[in-house]
């Protein structure tokens, strides 16, 4: 037996980490880019909690699209994000 440890170790949390999206990140880029120009930071809270949302609703729609091996298009995920939409 030898005390020879791998040296190609993968740590799976920052493997993780490089493929998960910072939402708190986008959230201030966001927000600092809509006060840059001139949106009063109560409104800029508003529009960036509902364009997250959006974005949130588009990559679920590719989610089911490719779940059901149903076909990946602009026009299919515009539709299921408007379902999503009403049921909010």
């Amino acid at each position: 037996m030898t005390d020879d440890k791998p040296t190609n170790t993968i740590s799976l949390a920052a493997e993780r980490g490089k493929r998960e999206r910072d939402f708190a990140a986008e959230r201030d880029l966001l927000t600092r880019e809509l006060a840059d120009i001139g949106v009063p930071p109560e409104k800029a809270s508003a529009i960036v909690a509902d364009l997250l949302l959006l974005d949130w609703w588009c990559l679920q729609a590719t989610v089911i699209l490719a779940r059901w091996d149903l076909e990946q298009n602009a026009e299919a995920a515009v539709e299921l994000v408007k379902i999503m939409a009403r049921k909010a």
